[in-house]
C-alpha cells in the first residue's frame, strides 16, 4: 500500500469492486482479497477481544472485512469442490451464499460428495443441521451412497475440528452477536413469518466465516448416535410412504445399523428393520395370493408396483380384501404391536391352506417377532381373539390343526387358553357350533397331553367346562329371543342376569304362547342357570317365572311354581303385584279385567292378603255400580275412605238402600273404619231423606237390636218424627235412645216417651223438683203445654237406668222394662223416688240395692232406701196410694 492515504470514498469503491470481481485463477483472486484487507486496515484500527463498533462507519468497515474473509475461505472451498481447479462460476455462486443453503442444494441433487466436502470445510456451520440437510436428498437414492457421509457425521462427535486459518481480530463473539441480531430483524421484516420447507435457524448467518461461527457458538454439538438412529427411522418411513420402495427403506435402516456398529443406540433402527421385513413378507404373500386369485387379470407386477398403486403407497387401515390388505405404509405397520402385525398375516391366510401356511409362513413370521414385552403364546392368543371377532371358522381350523399337530403352542394349556379366549371374542349369535368345535378341540388337546400333570389337566378341563356352560346359557337365551354373546354371559353380574331373565320372559309373554312353550322355557332356564347363570339363584328365576305367568294369565303353571316357592311373603307379593297390575293399569277396568285379577288372587286361596285384595277389588266394582267412577289406584290411595260410603249413598241412594248388606260389606272391604251402626245410621238418614219412613224404622230397629251406642240419635229421630208401625216399636226405639242418651239429652227422650204414652195411659204428668228446695212442684212447657222435668234430676235418673241395664242383659228390652217401671210409679211415686235417691243411701249392700231396682223401683223398694224412722213413716203413707199399688204389681 502506498504512503499516500487513498480517500475514504475511493477506498470504499475499490473494496466493493474487489469483492464483486472474479479473477481467472485462485491466486489472483486471493491477491485481490488481500489488497482489500490492507485497505480496510488503513481505515479501521484493529480491536481487542471485546471490540464493538462505535458508529455506522466502523460497522461498515467491519462488515467488509468479514465479507472479505468469507470470500477468502470460499476460494478454498471452491477449490476442494473442483478437485483443485479454480471454477469461477462455482466461486461466484459460493462466495456470498448461505453455506446451509448450498449444502441443501447439493443434497437435493444427490451430490453427496459435495456435501462431504462442505461438511469437512464448514463443520461448525453445518454439523448442527446436517441431518435436516440430509433429509433433502431424493427418496430414490441408494443408501450405500451416504454410508461414508454417515460415518463422517458420526466422527464429528470427537474433539472439535481445527480450522485451517487463524481467526482474525474481527471474528469474535461480539461481532457474531451483532450480526445475528441484525439478520433476525431483517428476516422478520422480509419474511413476515413465512417459511420454506427448511429454514436455517437464526444462528446460520449469511455473512459469516467458519472462524466467526466457532467464536459465536459456545458449544460444539454435532449429531449423536441416538439422533442419527432417529433420523434414519423417520427417513425410512418417509421413503416408504412417498415411494412405496420398502426395500430402499430397509437398505437405509441396515446401512444405519452398520454405521452405528449394531450398538445399543441402533436397537430402534433394528426394530423398524424387523418390522420392515415382516411387512415385506406380508406384501409378498398378499401379492402372491392376489395373483393366484386373478386379481391382476393376468398381468403380473412387482410387490412395490402393487404398493405404489393408489394412495401413495397405502392406507393406515386393515382392509378386508386380500387384494388391498398390503396397502399399508411402514410407519403405520410399525405403529402396530406384534398382535396387530400377526393379525394382518392371519388375515391373508385361508383355512383351507393352513396346514401348509403354518410351517411355511406363520412360524417364520413368529420367529421375527420381538418377545421382550410379551411371549409368543400371548401374542398368538391375542391375535386369534382379534381374528375370531370376524373369522371364527379360520380360528377353529387353526386350533384344530394345533390340537392334532402342535407347532405354535408349546403346551396344551396354552392352546386351551387361546381356544377359550377366541370363543369369548366371537360376538356372533349364530356361531354356537363353531364355538363348540373350539372347545372340543381344546378338550382333545388337553386329554391327549402327556406332559402335563393330572391336576393341571383337571383344572384346564374345568375351565373349558365353565366356558361351555356360558355357551349353553347364551344359546338358551338366544333361542328364546334374547340374543346374548358368550362374553355377555361371562361378564354378567347378578343384577345383569336378573335383567336378562326379565327381558326374556317379557318377550315370550308378548307372543302369548301355549302352556307347553312355558314348560320348555322353564326347562331351558333351569339348564342355563345350572350351566352359566349361577350368580342368580334358581329361586329368583322361579319367582320371575311366576311373575310372568301370572301377568299373562297362565294360572295353572303359575300355581305350580308358586307352590314350589319357599318364601311365603314373596308368593303373596307376586300374586298381589300381578292382580294390582291388571286392575291398576286401567282407569276404568272392565269386568273381564276384574275377573282376571280375581282369578290371579285365587292362586293363593289360603292367603289373607289375597282375600283382602279380592275384597277390595269387589268393593271398587261395587262403587262403580253405585255411580262413583274412581281409578282403582286413586281409590287405594284415598286417605278418608269413610266419605266414599257417604258419597255412594248420596249418589245412588235407591241402589244403596236396596242392598244394605252389600253396603255394609263395601264399608268393611274398603276398611273405612266405620262401624256397622254408623253405616246403618247413614242408611236410615238417607231413607228419611227419600221419604221412606218404613225402611228407616226397620234400620233403626236393627240398630236397637244391635244395641250399638252410635245409632241412638237416628232411632230417637225415627221415633219422634215418623209414624211407627206400632206403639211397641216406637217405645222400643225410645228405650234404645234413652239407654245411650246422656243425662243432658235424657229429658227430651222422656218427654217423647210421655207423648207416646199419653194416648194409651191417659194424662200422665212428668213432674219436676225445684233444685234448691225439698218441696215438689211442676212446670209447664209453654210451647207444648206439657210438664217437663228439670235437668238437675236427670243425672240420678240416668244413673238408675244404667244400673238396671248393668244388672240385666243390657238389651233394648231391659231399657224398655226400666222405663216402664219408672212410668208406672205415677206422679206421686216418681216424687217419692226422686226424694229417696237424693237421700244418703246407707246400710244397704249392693245385692239388696240391685234387688230393689229389679223390683221396679216401686214404693216398697223406696222404703228400704230410707234409713230414718221419719222418712220411713212418710213413705208408708205414700204406699197406700193406688200408684204405689200399681207399681208393685208391675214389679
Amino acid at each position: 500500500m502506498s504512503a499516500t492515504v487513498i480517500s475514504d470514498a475511493k477506498a470504499r469503491s475499490s473494496i466493493e469492486q474487489a469483492l464483486q470481481s472474479v479473477a481467472d485463477s485462485a491466486e489472483e483472486q486471493l491477491a485481490g482479497l488481500e489488497k482489500c484487507l490492507e485497505l480496510i486496515d488503513a481505515h479501521l484500527r484493529a480491536g481487542g477481544p471485546g471490540w464493538a463498533p462505535q458508529n455506522d462507519e466502523e460497522w461498515w468497515w467491519a462488515l467488509r472485512r468479514l465479507e472479505t474473509l468469507q470470500h477468502y475461505d470460499r476460494v478454498a472451498t471452491a477449490l476442494k469442490l473442483s478437485q483443485g481447479s479454480f471454477n469461477a462460476q462455482l466461486y461466484t455462486e459460493l462466495r456470498s451464499a448461505n453455506i446451509i443453503h448450498v449444502a441443501q442444494s447439493a443434497t437435493s441433487c444427490g451430490n453427496f460428495a459435495a456435501l462431504t466436502v462442505l461438511l469437512d470445510s464448514h463443520p461448525y456451520s453445518l454439523a448442527p443441521y446436517i441431518l435436516e440437510i440430509l433429509s433433502c436428498a431424493p427418496e430414490t437414492f441408494a443408501a450405500k451412497s451416504i454410508e461414508s457421509l454417515l460415518r463422517q457425521i458420526l466422527s464429528l462427535q470427537g474433539a472439535p475440528p481445527t480450522l485451517p486459518r487463524t481467526s482474525d481480530w474481527v471474528e469474535i463473539n461480539s461481532v457474531y452477536t451483532l450480526l445475528r441480531r441484525q439478520q433476525d430483524q431483517q428476516g422478520n421484516n422480509n419474511n413476515n413469518g413465512k417459511s420454506n420447507s427448511f429454514n436455517p435457524p437464526p444462528a446460520a448467518l449469511v455473512t459469516a466465516t467458519e472462524n466467526l461461527v466457532q467464536a459465536g457458538t459456545p458449544r460444539y454439538s454435532p449429531p449423536t448416535e441416538t439422533q442419527i438412529a432417529s433420523w434414519a427411522r423417520r427417513r425410512a418411513v418417509s421413503v416408504d410412504r412417498l415411494t412405496g420402495q420398502l426395500p430402499a427403506a430397509m437398505e437405509l435402516l441396515e446401512t444405519t445399523r452398520a454405521v452405528l456398529h449394531y450398538g445399543p443406540e441402533s436397537q430402534p433402527v433394528a426394530d423398524l428393520h424387523r418390522a420392515a421385513q415382516q411387512l415385506l413378507m406380508i406384501v409378498k404373500l398378499a401379492a402372491a395370493r392376489s395373483n393366484s386369485n386373478g386379481s391382476n387379470d393376468g398381468n403380473s407386477s412387482s410387490d412395490e408396483e402393487e404398493r405404489n398403486d393408489d394412495q401413495e403407497g397405502g392406507s393406515n387401515a386393515l382392509f378386508p380384501s386380500t387384494a388391498t390388505v398390503w396397502r399399508m405404509d411402514l410407519g403405520s405397520f410399525a405403529a402396530r404391536d406384534n398382535v396387530g402385525r400377526l393379525q394382518i398375516l392371519f388375515h391373508l391366510t385361508e383355512s383351507d391352506d393352513l396346514a401348509e401356511d403354518i410351517p411355511r409362513i406363520i412360524i417364520p413370521f413368529l420367529n421375527q417377532l420381538s418377545t421382550e414385552t410379551k411371549p409368543i403364546r400371548k401374542i398368538v392368543r391375542h391375535a386369534l381373539e382379534a381374528e375370531a371377532a370376524t373369522r371364527l371358522s379360520w380360528v377353529v381350523a387353526f386350533i384344530q390343526l394345533e390340537a392334532q399337530r402342535p407347532a405354535v403352542f408349546e403346551t396344551a394349556g396354552d392352546l386351551a387358553s387361546a381356544a377359550c379366549a377366541a370363543a369369548y371374542a366371537c360376538h356372533s349369535f349364530e356361531a354356537w357350533s363353531l364355538q363348540e368345535k373350539l372347545l372340543h378341540a381344546a378338550v382333545e388337546a388337553t386329554e391327549s397331553d402327556t406332559a402335563s400333570e393330572q391336576d393341571e389337566k383337571q383344572a384346564l378341563l374345568a375351565t373349558i367346562a365353565q366356558v361351555h356352560g356360558h355357551l349353553t346359557a347364551a344359546r338358551v337365551l338366544t333361542k328364546h329371543g334374547l340374543s346374548t354373546s358368550l362374553c355377555g354371559v361371562r361378564d354378567a353380574t347378578m343384577d345383569d342376569i336378573l335383567i336378562m331373565v326379565r327381558t326374556l320372559l317379557a318377550r315370550v309373554a308378548r307372543a302369548q304362547p301355549a302352556e307347553s312353550r312355558w314348560v320348555d322355557l322353564w326347562a331351558d332356564l333351569r339348564t342355563a342357570q345350572s350351566s352359566g347363570l349361577q350368580a342368580l339363584p334358581i329361586e329368583d328365576i322361579r319367582a320371575e317365572m311366576c311373575r310372568a305367568l301370572l301377568r299373562c294369565g297362565q294360572l295353572r303353571p303359575a300355581q305350580k311354581h308358586l307352590a314350589a316357592l319357599e318364601n311365603t311373603v314373596l308368593k303373596e307379593e307376586l300374586v298381589l303385584d300381578a292382580a294390582r297390575d291388571a286392575v291398576y293399569s286401567e282407569e276404568n277396568p272392565d269386568d273381564a279385567t276384574v275377573r282376571r285379577a280375581l282369578d290371579v288372587l285365587k292362586t293363593l286361596p289360603d292367603s289373607k292378603a289375597a282375600l283382602e285384595e279380592a275384597s277390595f277389588i269387589h268393593a271398587a266394582a261395587k262403587l262403580r255400580a253405585l255411580g262413583i267412577e274412581m281409578p282403582p289406584l286413586q281409590l287405594r290411595q284415598q286417605p278418608d275412605k269413610a266419605t266414599l260410603i257417604q258419597k255412594a249413598i248420596a249418589t245412588a241412594p235407591l241402589k244403596a238402600l236396596k242392598d244394605i248388606e252389600g253396603l255394609l260389606e263395601l264399608s268393611k272391604s274398603l276398611k273405612t273404619g266405620l262401624k256397622k251402626a254408623a253405616v246403618l245410621s247413614l242408611i236410615a238418614e238417607a231413607a228419611l231423606a227419600l221419604g221412606q219412613p218404613r225402611l228407616a224404622e226397620d234400620v233403626a230397629m236393627q240398630l236397637a237390636y244391635e244395641g250399638s251406642r252410635e245409632g241412638w240419635q237416628i232411632a230417637a229421630r225415627v221415633a219422634m218424627e215418623e209414624p211407627c208401625s206400632s206403639e211397641s216399636e216406637r217405645r222400643r226405639l225410645l228405650a234404645y235412645a234413652m239407654r245411650f242418651a246422656s243425662a243432658e239429652e235424657l229429658e227430651g227422650q222422656l218427654h217423647c216417651w210421655q207423648a207416646s204414652d199419653s194416648g194409651a195411659a191417659g194424662d200422665s204428668e212428668i213432674w219436676s223438683i225445684p233444685e234448691h228446695t225439698g218441696s215438689l212442684s211442676t212446670s209447664k212447657d209453654t210451647a207444648s203445654g206439657r210438664d217437663i222435668v228439670t235437668t238437675p234430676y236427670m243425672q240420678p235418673l240416668k244413673e238408675a237406668l244404667d244400673t238396671i241395664l248393668l244388672i240385666g242383659s243390657g238389651s233394648a228390652e231391659d231399657g224398655l222394662l226400666a222405663c216402664s217401671c219408672l212410668h208406672t210409679l205415677g206422679v206421686e211415686g216418681q216424687k217419692q223416688w226422686a226424694a229417696s235417691v237424693q237421700m244418703q243411701r246407707v246400710g244397704l249392700d249392693p245385692a239388696a240395692l240391685r234387688q230393689a231396682y229389679i223390683v221396679g223401683i216401686a214404693s216398697a223398694s223406696m222404703l228400704a232406701l230410707v234409713s230414718t224412722q221419719h222418712q220411713q213413716q212418710a213413705l208408708e203413707e205414700r204406699l197406700e196410694t193406688p200408684a204405689g199399688h200399681h207399681c208393685s204389681g208391675s214389679g
